[in-house]
């Protein structure tokens, strides 16, 4: 008896889990809808598909409710229109895929209910969207995954709501939101859920609103000016990676630049110099060296001022920013005139 009640649970479980479709699967796809409506209502709907996809939409409305959904994709498509209205209302689902998205869209809306959801994924997504507030309501979500996002936002504010969800995972995000406010408030168990609520380059207009807390981390970049920026760096670990020194590598002689066919061998490069110098020759003569880049030496005028570094790119390199613009620019004049 019992090995005959263990065959038949063997033998019912994968029929359970492929339940077939008890309704037929829905396609709508219109060009330059006008007026659009569609209206579905389904009870046990179980392994059917629902597509709707509108192409420059103007005043569509769509509504999709299903009670008891298992095993059920939905996915909505708008692509540049106004207008539009889109309703989904979820009750008890399990193994639901549902995806949403908008590309610019203006003067629309989009609201999502779910009341129990299980092992379900819900992905809305908007792309410039104006005027189209979305709102989410989720409750009782176990092992389920929710994703809102919005790109550059105008005057859409996006509103997520959920109560008692477990083991799930959260992620709602705003890039460059225009008067667009998040607002996200969780009734339950945080710890319980993986959850991240970011906005990125916010006005003033866009204010974050959180329940429970989502502190967002400030990026700040460093502006610091090293004395050479040809140094390798590794930008993971923030660790100076040690270049191949190429002073000592062979060149052919008649493939060698004109500024070594003049040097014949290279001055090593300084590491630090006194650019005090620099400061007070520019506050004398700002125009001294600057006779069309000629300035010879004192003494017969045969050859130009030693150049730092022993060429223009090694001399540029290590002219300092810490004296202002000026400053720089005028070693880096001095270089020009140095470093033919």
């Amino acid at each position: 008896m019992v090995n005959q009640v263990i065959l038949l649970t063997l033998v019912m479980v994968p029929l359970v889990i492929s339940l077939p479709p008890n309704y037929e699967d829905i396609e709508s796809a219109v060009d330059q809808a006008v007026g659009e409506k569609v209206d579905i209502n389904q009870a046990d709907p179980q392994s059917n598909t629902i597509h709707i996809a509108h192409n420059n939409p103007k005043d569509s409305d769509i509504k999709v409710v299903q009670s008891n959904p298992f095993n059920t994709t939905i996915h909505i498509s708008l692509n540049v229109g106004t207008g539009a209205k889109v309703v989904v209302m979820m009750t008890n689902a399990r193994n639901l895929q549902l995806h949403i998205s908008f590309n610019g869209m203006s003067m629309s809306e989009c609201e999502v209910e779910i009341v129990k959801a299980f092992n379900s994924t819900v992905h809305l997504a908007f792309q410039n969207p104006r005027n189209t507030p979305v709102k989410v309501t989720m409750d009782e979500a176990q092992i389920s995954s929710l994703h809102v996002s919005q790109n550059i936002p105008q005057n859409s504010p996006m509103e997520v709501l959920m109560s008692a969800p477990l083991n799930n995972q959260i992620h709602l995000t705003q890039s460059v939101p225009m008067s667009s406010p998040l607002t996200w408030k969780l009734n339950g168990d945080a710890e319980s859920n993986q959850i991240q609520v970011s906005q990125n380059a916010a006005d003033d207009n866009s204010p974050l609103d959180c329940t429970p807390e989502c502190p967002q981390e400030e990026y700040v970049y460093d502006y610091a000016y090293a004395d050479s920026g040809h140094d390798a760096t590794d930008i993971d670990t923030n660790q100076i990676v040690e270049t191949e020194d190429i002073s000592t590598n062979y060149v052919e002689k008649d493939e060698q630049p004109r500024s070594q066919q003049t040097i014949p061998q290279q001055a090593p490069v300084q590491e630090n110099y006194d650019y005090t110098d620099y400061q007070q020759d520019y506050e004398q003569s700002v125009g001294e060296e600057q006779a069309g880049g000629q300035e010879q030496e004192q003494g017969g005028g045969e050859e130009l001022q030693q150049c730092p570094g022993g060429d223009l790119e090694a001399c540029v390199d290590v002219c300092p920013g810490e004296f202002g613009a000026k400053v720089f620019g005028f070693c880096v004049g001095s270089c020009g005139v140095r470093c033919p």
